[in-house]
């Protein structure tokens, strides 16, 4: 039986008791998962980060990105946390670009990519 990606953020929307268009509700996630967002001004092609630095769950977004692509990224960070992705041993991070988030061949982005879709959007937009 194929294992799904998608039921970590179903299972966030049911425990925090999100029933309306889940994206209003990152920031609420956010707070409760003790995960800080960090918003940074990056010139390249960096979309967001999911790290963990002194004990501290940290989401990095770039500012310059449009307020659709933002929700993206931070749902697709916390598809990193709640799928419980082994972070970069050198450094402790998961960093997401535009080109790693679209790869088929690296399945956590993949994985973190479809839970991104069940934490932004309920049943009926998907």
């Amino acid at each position: 039986m194929e294992k799904s990606h998608q039921a970590p953020g179903k299972q966030v929307l049911f425990n925090y008791q999100i029933k309306s268009c889940p994206a209003k509700h990152l920031a609420a996630i956010l707070d409760r998962e003790q995960i800080k967002l960090v918003r940074v001004h990056v010139d390249d092609n960096s979309c967001g980060m999911y790290t963990v630095l002194e004990g501290k769950k940290l989401i990095y977004i770039n500012e310059t990105m449009s307020k659709g692509r933002t929700n993206f990224t931070i749902a697709h960070e916390l598809g990193h946390h709640f799928l419980m992705h082994r972070l970069n041993d050198f450094c402790q991070l998961y960093r997401c670009t535009l080109k790693n988030m679209n790869h088929k061949n690296d399945p956590q982005e993949a994985e973190a990519g479809l839970n991104s879709h069940a934490i932004r959007y309920d049943d009926k937009n998907i």
